[in-house]
């Protein structure tokens, strides 16, 4: 395998790109890859601060099962 093959497969594995999407006044978060909505979202809020930086605030409704806690 070619190292910028491993290093795409490494990103891949390591990290999954975000998608908003909104229908109407609704919004949630999405799988940028499969397209499919992030299971357990209880609340999204886009809040668009200065300098046209908008903040993402998710809230999710999880039990210990589905949810792993990295770090410290």
């Amino acid at each position: 395998m070619k190292k910028e093959e491993q290093s795409r497969l490494n990103y891949l594995m390591s990290s999954r790109p975000l998608v908003v999407k909104r229908y109407g006044s609704h919004v949630c978060l999405h799988d940028a890859f499969s397209g499919e909505v992030l299971a357990g979202q209880a609340k999204v809020q886009l809040i668009q601060e200065p300098n046209e930086v908008t903040r993402v605030v998710v809230e999710f409704n999880c039990d210990g099962a589905h949810v792993r806690l990295d770090g410290e």
